[in-house]
């Protein structure tokens, strides 16, 4: 279908569903984690170059699209492959997708998704002083931009809350370093 859409009208193409590439994914990866823990050899061969069929199709997804979706799923797919690096990349590409969306901060959905993956990359970034600063000043600025968007409404969600407490921990591992 990529193949077909980028040679013809991208109008009479239908874009590839959500649902069936999370489908994809997740069916490879559960078949080289099966593999892998059954230590079966032509299984783990077999799955190896699905890992890599599965990687190909991601990286020609994301080169047509900017959802983050994309960028979930293919952190997903790192994570589960042991590629912690790939999985970060993704998550902050992810994070600049979502919060691309004019408004997001009003939508109590989007605030969820934002403070889920923001949570997921403070995670990732905890191993040196540096990065902890980095998530500080990341975390700080979620806050401010939903609390400042909900002055005039005066509800912050919950998701926020728990922002707040990971920014407490942060702020508590920075000056263990200090």
């Amino acid at each position: 279908m990529l193949d077909f859409k980028s040679r013809n009208s991208a109008k009479r193409v239908p874009n590839l569903e959500e649902k069936c590439v999370r489908a994809i994914v997740g069916g490879v990866v559960d078949k080289y984690q099966e593999a892998t823990h059954q230590s079966d050899r032509v299984a783990l061969a077999s799955a190896r170059r699905s890992l890599a069929r599965v990687h190909e199709l991601l990286e020609r997804i994301r080169l047509s699209s900017n959802e983050a979706w994309v960028f979930e799923t293919t952190a997903y797919f790192h994570e589960q492959i042991g590629q912690d690096l790939h999985v970060f990349e993704n998550l902050m590409k992810e994070y600049r997708s979502l919060s691309s969306v004019r408004a997001w901060e009003k939508d109590d959905h989007q605030v969820r998704k934002v403070c889920q993956v923001v949570s997921q990359i403070v995670h990732y970034q905890r191993d040196s002083k540096e990065k902890l600063v980095k998530s500080k000043f990341l975390l700080s600025g979620v806050i401010k931009r939903v609390e400042q968007a909900r002055v005039d409404i005066g509800k912050i969600p919950v998701d926020i809350g728990n922002l707040r407490r990971l920014l407490d921990e942060v702020v508590k591992e920075l000056q263990e370093h200090s």
